[in-house]
């Protein structure tokens, strides 16, 4: 009797920690380790977009972020860009306060993209 309490408490121990690691990942990918992969430097206003990816493996798929920075890499805006389901990124300075970025077209310094829940392409055409 007493072995058997012992092993459902270290079962349901183990359960509560697996289910949180799990919840953590799946819905909240900002605490994923991002990855430089390319970054546009917008000579009107010496800005910089760098762009991000992150996966966790297979508890969830790949994600981008886009970061507006200055030169000396001060995040000045985080998250211009976000999308998950997508491990690609393509950019593009339109002009001085907007870019395309994965198909979808964005003032970098008032507007912000995300594909959970904004209408859009999330990966490049």
């Amino acid at each position: 009797m007493k072995k058997s309490l012992i092993l459902k408490t270290v079962l349901i121990l183990f359960s509560v920690v697996l289910f949180g690691y799990l919840t953590n990942y799946i819905f909240f990918t900002d605490k994923l380790d991002y990855q430089e992969i390319t970054r546009v430097y917008n000579e009107d206003h010496n800005k910089v977009l760098v762009g991000y990816i992150g996966n966790c493996g297979a508890l969830c798929s790949w994600t981008v972020k886009v970061d507006l920075e200055d030169l000396n890499g001060k995040v000045l805006r985080s998250r211009v860009f976000y999308s998950t389901r997508c491990g690609e990124l393509a950019i593009k300075w339109i002009d001085s306060e907007k870019a395309k970025i994965n198909s979808v077209l964005i003032n970098v310094y008032e507007d912000r993209f995300d594909s959970r829940s904004d209408i859009g392409s999330a990966c490049p055409n």
